[in-house]
């Protein structure tokens, strides 16, 4: 006669909270400070490096606008990223003190994430 087999013990949900910030470093080693802005509140605007990431903080698409509002309410990779998990934005703005400026910014971030959602300066892609 066998032993029973215990019930497994209850499972704590493993989803965090996301994180406020996350640091995003290029391939030469200059990083950018990303904050988390939800979807439903007002969109920046002036020049940001914007970021879809998922819960497990990959990014899934990086993107520049000169006007965040203008451009979200237009975005054709926006409901593919939803779709695909990447629900979560994250922005990037310049301050006085960054090295590169924001175009230079996404192109050099789109080389060390290779992000999915890319088709430009995508190395994989290219």
């Amino acid at each position: 006669m066998t032993a029973p087999i215990p019930p497994a013990p209850l499972m704590r949900s493993a989803i965090q909270p996301p994180p406020a910030e996350l640091i995003l470093a290029d391939l030469l080693g200059t990083k950018y400070r990303f904050h988390l802005h939800p979807f439903a509140d007002p969109l920046p605007m002036r020049n940001v490096v914007y970021a879809f990431v998922n819960i497990d903080n990959v990014v899934g698409y990086i993107g520049r606008a000169e006007n965040l509002q203008d451009r979200q309410g237009s975005h054709e990779r926006r409901k593919e990223a939803l779709r695909e998990g990447f629900g979560r934005l994250y922005v990037h703005w310049q301050g006085m003190f960054d090295p590169v400026n924001f175009k230079t910014a996404e192109v050099n971030l789109i080389r060390a994430y290779c992000p999915q959602l890319n088709t430009q300066h995508n190395w994989r892609r290219l």
